[in-house]
């Protein structure tokens, strides 16, 4: 008897603080549980309580970058034009094209290729196909214009203003 007044009185007492929580300005914590009379308790389905002393307080989270493949050399036989017309401010870009030696026959060669082109910072172009896929117009709001252009065997990337 002693016993089990016992067990009650220290279920009460960590109960208590529980239930003196105030759920709506803390709400990553979880509720109490309330088990109506005549149901059969299960404890696998219970989140744990958390401890009012280690009330969720913040861990720094580590990760590191997965990287599902290797990152793509840049493309090499590439010529520039007018680049005297790139933007101030420009920043290094990097966008995809047309590979000028790919073959259907040989499945190694890659269909497309990457290439880098100076782009005005903070702008999203808007890109137009041409020339059923040999000419790429990445046209940005300011007026600048940078047109990648597939060749025979080279890329030709042309800055417009």
């Amino acid at each position: 008897m002693k016993l089990a007044s016992l067990s009650l009185l220290s279920l009460a007492l960590t109960v208590t603080p529980l239930l003196a929580v105030d759920f709506q300005s803390q709400p990553s914590l979880v509720p109490p549980v309330v088990i109506p009379q005549g149901t059969q308790r299960m404890e696998a389905y219970y989140a744990p309580t958390p401890t009012p002393d280690a009330a969720m307080a913040p861990t720094p989270i580590y990760s590191t970058p997965v990287y599902a493949a290797p990152p793509m050399p840049l493309y090499t036989n590439v010529r520039y034009r007018q680049e005297r017309k790139i933007h101030p401010c420009a920043k290094p870009m990097i966008v995809e094209a047309p590979n000028p030696c790919y073959d259907p026959c040989d499945p190694c060669s890659p269909k497309c290729v990457v290439v880098e082109v100076c782009a005005p910072p903070c702008e999203v172009p808007c890109v137009k196909v041409r020339r059923c896929g040999d000419k790429l117009v990445y046209d940005f709001d300011n007026g600048y214009a940078v047109n990648v252009i597939v060749r025979r065997d080279h890329l030709v990337v042309d800055y417009d203003r």
